[in-house]
């Protein structure tokens, strides 16, 4: 349907913006580039200061992008400008999610640290704990209901209270490090993906495993919702993206990518 061709090296994360008109892709050349859906036309490029991001959050017109470093850099998106700098540790940020509206976000870490901040406080979290035994490596978010998931190398996945970081549930059956999640948007189900790949498909409103599949040869790294909660793509480290439905039988797969593929949308 479309190509988007501008990057020096490896795409490593996607976002569509909340019209989906913009995508935002992050590469391995330390740059976001912001695509005109419709045209593929490339809009705006934005040089990273901190290196390649390891995680990307889109709202509106503002993105969030996190480095190895622990630094997370905000950004309005139309003017080009960064907004702000925040410092989560000195952890590599592998997660980060946009809350209530826009004016607050987590941000998750490669030290199992999850924090909630205010956009407009950058000097220190409003609250952190850590989530996991090791490191988060997955985070999805569903703000509308005030949760968030986390997913870690000690093979568990969780589901917490955003606004208060409180544990509500853990999910447990993963073999290998959770490495991909989606919350779908009508918040009845969670998906998540792990670095043996496979997929596993559970209730929000228990501890209830209700599908599981093996999606993919090697490592899940990115798992989406389609809108009406009844479809979920997934992408893998062997170059696969592949469509389901919540029972997890396979609608379609697309093998096009010459490397891993790292971002669904």
């Amino acid at each position: 349907v479309s190509r988007f061709a501008g990057h020096n090296g490896a795409v490593t994360l996607a976002a569509l913006d909340d019209e989906g008109r913009t995508l935002v892709s992050a590469g391995a050349d330390a740059t976001l580039r912001l695509w005109n859906v419709s045209s593929g036309a490339l809009g705006r490029t934005l040089e990273l200061d901190n290196g390649a991001a390891t995680a990307l959050a889109v709202r509106e017109r503002k993105a969030l992008s996190g480095h190895a470093d622990g630094t997370i850099a905000l950004w309005d998106t139309d003017r080009g400008e960064k907004l702000s700098i925040f410092k989560s540790g000195e952890a590599a940020i592998t997660g980060l999610a946009f809350l209530n509206e826009g004016r607050r976000f987590i941000a998750t870490g490669r030290d199992g640290r999850i924090a909630l901040w205010d956009v407009a406080t950058p000097s220190a979290p409003l609250r952190a704990t850590f989530g996991h035994e090791g490191s988060i490596e997955a985070l999805a978010a569903l703000p509308q209901r005030d949760l968030i998931a986390t997913g870690g190398s000690d093979m568990t996945v969780k589901l917490w209270f955003a606004d208060g970081l409180t544990l509500r549930r853990t999910y447990r059956g993963h073999r290998a490090p959770v490495t991909a999640l989606a919350i779908a948007p009508g918040g009845r189900a969670l998906a998540s993906g792990s670095a043996d790949g496979n997929l596993r498909l559970w209730s929000l409103a228990s501890t209830r495993l209700t599908a599981s599949a093996r999606a993919h040869q090697g490592a899940i790294a990115a798992i989406a919702f389609a809108p009406r909660d009844r479809i979920v793509a997934t992408a893998g480290r062997d170059g696969a993206v592949k469509v389901w439905d919540t029972r997890e039988r396979p609608i379609a797969s697309f093998k096009g990518h010459p490397g891993g593929a790292r971002a669904v949308v």
